[in-house]
């Protein structure tokens, strides 16, 4: 099942930006994207055009353009929080995100105990939104859905919204109201052969937006180059065997796909995720890279000698510095004949010569010794002393 999960942070900007005048809006795109709570006691919201808000505000207001340095450190603080739940992680601007949270055994629980962590932690007013789309998720976000109704029925839920919320071209969304569709609820009574009449072939679209569905993708931008993967248990490990076992599973995953990229990566993150939505996170970069299943399994029962406090309901494991492996030659030649050999070396030495100098290769045998080794080597080898 897809689990998308919306994070928005209220007045993340400007808390950024620390003490600021009384009154004052961010913008950008002359649209307001922030605004302090006196702005905000006067009329002035989130997504205003810029110019309205200039007018509620008369000339008392103090407007700010946005730009992205200010808040880049901020938006990487929170991020690196959120990302200890999630994969998957794609920012919609530097105050939310979109995070996969599929096969993850307790979503909602694990999203509201972020929420807490960053109101904790850094002081912020957090909303949260979860289903199974993200404009689902961006919605139950906006609306205060704390129960997870969108999640679990998402249909009833998107019924009451206007059809100017679904994430449609505006002309199709201005059909649908002049046709007299006004909710999504009513929209999603049209069969699809009625829809295909009116718009062709977005119609399936359609009907899959009305019920609650919807793209589910999560560009992972965060955690960057990075590759992971979960496993969920039955029932808690009793034994480290059994939790070993899954790590193993893991390992195994994990080990394919560096083979099949010929990646290897060096940095180690093991998250144990207990039943009670808590997550024990340990992390170890290693000397050497790790590029497949045998020494990521090791690696990962260095980090993991005796089992957690916590009863478990899931492992995660996450390697980040992922990189091309730099392959080393160690051999010339493979388990091939003494004939093939020769022929391959000199074609080899050849090739080398034509294009670096007669020079730049010297096979042992074309080595000359100095004189005074000669000698030496000749009267030792007739008198048999050692020279």
């Amino acid at each position: 099942m897809r689990v998308i999960a919306y994070v928005s942070i209220v007045g993340f900007y400007l808390k950024a930006l620390g003490t600021v005048p009384p009154l004052t809006v961010l913008h950008r795109e002359k649209v307001v994207l922030d605004a302090d709570a006196e702005a905000r006691s006067r009329g002035v919201t989130v997504g205003m055009p810029l110019a309205e808000a200039k007018v509620v505000l008369a000339k008392e207001g103090h407007f700010v353009e946005w730009d992205e340095e200010p808040f880049r450190k901020a938006q990487e603080a929170w991020i690196a929080r959120a990302v200890e739940i999630t994969d998957a992680l794609e920012p919609d601007g530097q105050h939310a995100a979109f995070l996969d949270l599929s096969g993850h055994p307790r979503p909602l629980p694990v999203a509201q105990k972020l929420a807490l962590e960053l109101r904790e932690a850094m002081g912020y007013s957090v909303r949260i939104g979860l289903a199974g789309s993200r404009w689902v998720a961006k919605e139950s976000e906006r609306r205060g859905d704390e129960s997870g109704a969108a999640l679990h029925i998402p249909e009833p839920f998107v019924a009451s919204l206007s059809t100017k919320s679904l994430p449609l071209p505006r002309e199709i969304k201005e059909c649908l109201g002049l046709l007299g569709y006004l909710t999504v609820g009513q929209v999603a009574t049209l069969s699809v052969a009625t829809l295909q009449r009116q718009f062709g072939e977005v119609a399936l679209d359609i009907q899959r937006l009305a019920k609650g569905g919807g793209p589910a993708d999560v560009k992972p931008v965060f955690p960057v180059a990075a590759l992971a993967d979960r496993f969920v248990f039955d029932g808690p490990p009793e034994t480290l065997q059994e939790l070993e076992a899954g790590l193993y599973k893991i390992a195994v995953r994990l080990g394919n796909r560096l083979r099949h990229d010929d990646a290897s990566a060096k940095t180690v993150e093991l998250f144990l995720e207990g039943e009670d939505a808590s997550t024990d996170v340990r992390l170890r970069t290693f000397s050497k890279p790790l590029g497949g299943t045998a020494l990521l399994f090791a690696s990962l029962k260095l980090m993991l000698t005796t089992l957690p406090k916590e009863r478990l309901a899931a492992v995660r494991v996450r390697l980040t510095g992922v990189k091309r492996s730099r392959r080393v030659q160690l051999a010339l030649d493979g388990e091939r004949s003494r004939l093939d050999q020769e022929r391959s070396m000199t074609a080899a030495v050849e090739n080398a010569r034509t294009a670096f100098g007669d020079q730049a290769v010297m096979r042992g045998s074309e080595k000359v010794e100095p004189r005074f080794r000669q000698v030496r080597r000749a009267y030792s080898e007739a008198y048999g002393w050692t020279w």
